[in-house]
């Protein structure tokens, strides 16, 4: 399975999410993406881990249900019906600028990786992601890490 931006991505998010102090979220995740299977498969991984997750299948389903749950998370897909990923993200950004989003998509080469980027999420993964490297990730944003003095 690919993985993006692979262990890159985690040191990335926890160096983003320990600069905004972000130690606070519970844990609620929302995942947006317009394939079934993806969508099931990502909340049983996620729910195995404790997680609270609720599902989308595209971007205005993923707005309603974020106005509603207000999620500490969202994993979208990039290339969806009714909102694409970017109008998505946009979107959130709109509602919540420090939101963390984890961008994702089959279709996306490497400079096209960059450009959500731009857009506010922590990081893109190329789809197929490993089941192992999203919950790399999601601890890395979720949970808290102990503050390291510099130099230590």
């Amino acid at each position: 399975m690919g993985s993006g931006l692979g262990g890159h991505a985690v040191g990335r998010v926890r160096a983003v999410r320990n600069s905004i102090g972000n130690n606070e979220i519970t844990g609620g995740i929302l995942v947006i993406d317009d394939e079934p299977v993806l969508r099931l498969t990502f909340r049983y991984l996620l729910e195995d881990e404790g997680f609270r997750v609720w599902t989308a299948r595209d971007g205005r389903e993923g707005m309603d249900l974020y106005a509603s749950m207000h999620p500490d998370l969202v994993i979208t897909d990039m290339v969806m019906p009714k909102f694409n990923g970017s109008e998505t993200i946009q979107r959130l950004r709109a509602c919540k600028p420090e939101l963390p989003i984890i961008a994702m998509s089959a279709a996306m080469t490497e400079s096209d990786m960059e450009r959500p980027l731009d857009e506010g999420p922590f990081c893109c993964v190329r789809k197929p992601i490993d089941g192992a490297l999203l919950i790399d990730l999601v601890r890395a944003i979720l949970e808290p890490q102990p503050n390291v003095p510099a130099g230590a």
